[in-house]
């Protein structure tokens, strides 16, 4: 009960630090929550210790484009990356059991892989009608 409850505060907390950073005229359409891993040969330059590079991100779909607000030390949000969908070259997005994966492909050359929850509470699992937002809006690859 109680871990329910702080996930909620948490989650109100994403959800009004999102809603204050949106540009004006933007909609919120859904936000998610995602993990992204270091690559596998940081396992094998610094061991364990490249766990440390693991970063959260909520993202989040308006009308316009995504913004990715990070997590950083202390569970303290980070500068927020927007780009709209002309922005976004592709995403490929994979299918799971337990999570999705995301790889955002940018025009600027940059990636950024993501695995997102399927289960979960509103707001921090990725929602239907959000995943098929994205996919209407950026070029998919299957």
């Amino acid at each position: 009960m109680l871990k329910e409850i702080i996930i909620i505060l948490r989650k109100e907390i994403v959800e009004k630090h999102i809603l204050e950073n949106l540009a004006e005229g933007d909609k919120l359409v859904g936000f998610f929550s995602g993990i992204s891993s270091p690559k596998f040969w940081w396992y094998l330059l610094i061991g364990p210790l490249a766990h440390l590079r693991t970063k959260t991100y909520f993202v989040a779909v308006s009308n316009r484009g995504v913004y990715f607000n990070p997590l950083i030390l202390f569970n303290k949000f980070g500068a927020i990356d927007f780009f709209e969908f002309e922005d976004i070259k592709n995403v490929k997005i994979a299918k799971g059991f337990i999570q999705r994966s995301f790889l955002f492909q940018f025009k600027n050359g940059r990636k950024l892989k993501i695995q997102a929850p399927l289960f979960g509470k509103k707001g921090l699992k990725i929602e239907e009608d959000v995943q098929k937002y994205i996919e209407n809006n950026i070029s998919v690859i299957s």
